[in-house]
C-alpha cells in the first residue's frame, strides 16, 4: 500500500525531472530533437522542437547576446517562486 508520504516522494521527484526538463528545453542546452513535428507542439509554432526558446525569444533585441544571463536569473526566479509555493502548501 502507497503511503501518502511515498506517494508524496514521488510526486516530488516526478516534479523535480519534469522542471528540469522544462529548464533544459529553454536554455541552449537542449541537444535532442524534440519528438513532434517542425510546426510546434500541437502546432504552435512558439514551442520549437529544436529548444533554445529564450534565445528564440530575445532575438531582434539587444538582449540576445545576453540570453545565457537571462536565462539564468529567469530559472532562479522561477525556482524561487516555486519553493515559496511549496512552502506555503507544506504548511
Amino acid at each position: 500500500m502507497i503511503t501518502s508520504r511515498s506517494l508524496r516522494h514521488v510526486l516530488g521527484l516526478a516534479s523535480a525531472v519534469a522542471l528540469t526538463l522544462v529548464l533544459l528545453y529553454l536554455s541552449r542546452f537542449w541537444i535532442w530533437t524534440a519528438p513532434w513535428s517542425g510546426d510546434g507542439l500541437f502546432g504552435v509554432k512558439l514551442f520549437s522542437p529544436y529548444g533554445n526558446l529564450v534565445q528564440r525569444w530575445l532575438s531582434g533585441t539587444w538582449f540576445s547576446e545576453l540570453s545565457i544571463v537571462v536565462w539564468g536569473c529567469g530559472a532562479i526566479y522561477l525556482l524561487s517562486v516555486l519553493h515559496w509555493i511549496a512552502a506555503k502548501a507544506s504548511r
